[in-house]
């Protein structure tokens, strides 16, 4: 009976335990935008490997979306120690322009990272290197 119950009470430690050290949710989104007709696409990557594209043909236009399909875990785990550098997160990159590009960090119940650069333009290289790991990993 003590053995069943050290058992139970083992399992119950190891379930808290785990869910303790598991990671917050997390996206990252890059797209371009804006122009005549605000119009754009993106790319967002989930922290479970999904890939999802999407596009809308105004700025007021519903979104379509499309599965994209899926990043390794290997990858997401390069992708998000790129996205929580020091360098990216103390970066402050606000200059939205005619046409712009943004890529957006969000973590479920933390802060939402937003950095916006005119299109067809280099970005600071903090972000230049997240942008181009968020493009490399969603091929």
């Amino acid at each position: 009976m003590m053995r069943r119950r050290l058992l139970v009470l083992g399992m119950v430690l190891l379930t808290w335990g785990a869910a303790r050290c598991e990671e917050k949710p997390w996206s990252v989104t890059v797209s371009t935008f804006g122009g005549i007709t605000g119009g754009g696409s993106g790319t967002t990557i989930y922290s479970d490997g999904r890939v999802e594209k999407s596009s809308w043909s105004t700025a007021g236009a519903p979104r379509k979306t499309a599965l994209g399909g899926r990043v390794t875990p290997a990858a997401l785990v390069g992708l998000k120690k790129i996205l929580t550098s020091a360098d990216l997160v103390a970066l402050q990159c606000n200059n939205p322009h005619n046409m712009t590009t943004e890529l957006a960090f969000v973590e479920k119940g933390g802060a939402k990272r937003t950095y916006k650069w005119p299109a067809m333009s280099t970005p600071p290289a903090p972000l230049d290197r997240a942008y181009r790991a968020v493009l490399e990993a969603a091929r």
